[in-house]
């Protein structure tokens, strides 16, 4: 995931009564679904077994923003990753939101 997407998620999540939310436009909701659909798949075409990786806090909203569209998404935090491993990124996650804060 783009980092400056990252950090405007972050900054738009929010605690309910049932958990952790963001607080974003559906449109961005929309465009981040499309370019997750899009770089999954990319990867997936090309062998790969894709893994979206976020921060901690991240995570659980992800999960449960992507349960449905990708249920098999393996969803990871970078504070899970173990220091000995290498990554080989297939896709980044861009969302322009057309706000300064992205």
């Amino acid at each position: 995931m783009d980092p400056r997407l990252e950090l405007y998620l972050l900054e738009s999540l929010r605690q309910g009564e049932t958990g952790a939310f963001l607080a974003i436009d559906p449109g961005i909701t929309e465009a981040f679904l499309d370019e997750v659909t899009a770089v999954v798949a990319a990867a997936e075409n090309q062998g790969h077994s894709p893994v979206l990786l976020c921060s901690d806090r991240l995570r659980p909203v992800m999960r449960r923003l992507l349960a449905s569209t990708w249920p098999s998404l393996p969803i990871i935090s970078f504070q899970e990753l173990s220091p000995h491993l290498s990554l080989d990124p297939t896709g980044v996650i861009r969302v322009d939101n057309n706000q300064p804060a992205v």
